[in-house]
């Protein structure tokens, strides 16, 4: 029961810094444009609890490559939370699902207990792939939409608006589905007090609401000022692509990275336009921080692990 407590709030910990660093990515790109920024918040939280709990089912498939007790998911979350907290410090969105997996895998070096080989083979070529499908979608649809647009003006601005709103909740919806939906699949099977189907779109509610509240804002200006000036069109391409590629991703019950595939993405729309501003200074300390939370989120859990366990 103790041990279920601690997971309870540990995962609410998590959760809320998670909101602040990933809903800090979903909102980033609004940062500039005000008039969106207020109703996309609504829209994502109604996504991600209908990604959670529609979808989110699907990424059980990684609890029964990587069984972990209760003390194993209370060691990664841990860790994944000093994570995400340093990515908030430096506005720069931390991937959880990277860390969780690197910190499952740091135990179960740790713990010398035998993991999936074959599902861990998929995982990592999935960071590879999915993010060249993302930036190479991202940059066809930019184009197709800049090359075809039908209206012209106020009207097509409008329609625009409307279409990014659109692509927004379906973003919400697979990082609900697959970033949330990972962190339920792990946290369910041991909660010992049941009424995880209350208890765990509680935590979304509450985490959402103090997260984007106290910690969006720093991961927000990172991704809106200094990645490039973003525009509608390169908003709703790179949303759409990272949708599509997230979908895919949580249809196979593979964890996948949002801020990566999202980021990159927001690269592939930029690549696409004749005006690019980007900042490549702010995308490799972006690349930095996602190699560094891999190889931090192993040998954190890893030393969590041993410690706690031989003192």
């Amino acid at each position: 029961m103790i041990y279920s407590i601690i997971l309870i709030l540990l995962t609410l910990n998590t959760l809320v810094l998670l909101t602040g660093n990933n809903i800090g990515t979903l909102r980033g790109p609004y940062r500039s444009l005000t008039q969106l920024r207020y109703a996309s918040s609504i829209l994502i939280l109604l996504g991600v609890i209908l990604g959670a709990v529609l979808e989110g089912w699907k990424l059980n498939k990684f609890y029964t490559a990587y069984t972990l007790d209760i003390y194993g998911v209370i060691i990664v979350l841990l860790s994944s939370t000093i994570l995400v907290a340093l990515g908030n410090m430096y506005r720069t969105p931390v991937s959880l699902n990277m860390s969780i997996i690197s910190g499952v895998w740091g135990i179960a070096v740790a713990s010398q207990t035998p993991i999936d080989l074959e599902y861990t083979l998929i995982l990592i070529l999935s960071w590879i792939i999915l993010p060249l499908i993302g930036i190479t979608l991202s940059a066809v649809i930019s184009y197709i939409l800049v090359r075809y647009r039908l209206t012209r003006g106020w009207g097509s601005y409008s329609l625009e608006k409307a279409s990014s709103l659109l692509t927004s909740l379906f973003l919400s919806y697979v990082f609900g589905a697959n970033t949330l939906g990972l962190v339920f699949a792990i946290v369910a099977p041991n909660l010992e007090i049941g009424l995880e189907n209350v208890i765990l779109p509680s935590i979304i509610l509450v985490s959402y609401i103090i997260g984007i509240k106290y910690f969006t804002a720093r991961v927000e200006t990172g991704l809106g000022y200094n990645i490039y000036n973003i525009g509608l069109i390169s908003l709703i391409s790179s949303q759409t692509a990272t949708f599509i590629v997230l979908e895919t991703a949580t249809q196979l019950g593979i964890p996948v990275s949002l801020t990566q595939v999202l980021t990159i993405s927001l690269l592939g729309a930029s690549l696409s336009r004749e005006l690019k501003l980007i900042n490549i200074e702010y995308i490799a300390r972006m690349s930095k921080v996602w190699i560094g939370s891999l190889i931090l989120g192993f040998l954190l859990s890893a030393s969590l692990y041993l410690l706690t366990t031989y003192l």
